[in-house]
């Protein structure tokens, strides 16, 4: 992979001379990856055209997120289904929210109630309790009671618990009896 980190462009034109098989699938998802670091649409229209099976598109639209998150949320909604949109969605809502986590969840709100949009807030939770504990808390607070809420709170218990386990022993004690309590101890402990 050093060789596709100083010349991507080359890296990705010598993989796809390779015969079909697991070195050339191997080989050009290397490349894509280091592509996606400096052109991620270019890495994606590759990607797409590549053949290679069970496609990596969350380190595509991680480094797309990293640079414009509005266009890599679009990009995987017209383009992408199934598991691979849902991939592509916790990837990009996990890179958005380490820089902008209320933009984050204000994108995640504008998904189908659906389970991509479940786990696009989940990984958003997990990132900003990563960062802000707190500020995590405080949003997660105010979901309604629900599937979303429960999932929510299990990130932020996960999380939270890695950096500062009494903290998140502490909030979770006092939440009120519920599944979300229960949720968020299972994760701490």
């Amino acid at each position: 992979q050093a060789w596709a980190e100083q010349d991507a462009d080359a890296a990705v034109k010598w993989a796809q001379q390779l015969p079909p098989g697991r070195l050339r699938n191997q080989v050009l998802g290397g490349a894509i990856n280091s592509l996606a670091a400096k052109d991620p649409a270019a890495a994606f229209e590759l990607m797409k055209s590549s053949g290679i099976k069970n496609q990596p598109w969350g380190g595509i639209f991680s480094r797309w997120a990293d640079k414009d998150p509005a266009t890599a949320a679009a990009k995987a909604a017209e383009s992408l289904t199934g598991q691979q949109r849902s991939q592509a969605f916790q990837s990009i809502a996990s890179t958005w929210a380490s820089k902008d986590p209320q933009a984050a969840i204000a994108w995640a709100n504008t998904l189908p109630g659906s389970n991509d949009k479940r786990n696009a807030i989940s990984s958003i939770v997990s990132q900003w309790a990563g960062n802000d504990p707190s500020g995590a808390a405080i949003w997660v607070q105010q979901l309604p009671e629900g599937q979303a809420k429960q999932q929510a709170m299990s990130s932020l218990g996960s999380q939270w618990a890695q950096s500062d386990p009494q903290a998140a022993m502490a909030y979770a004690q006092n939440l009120p009896a519920g599944n979300a309590k229960n949720n968020m101890l299972g994760n701490i402990i």
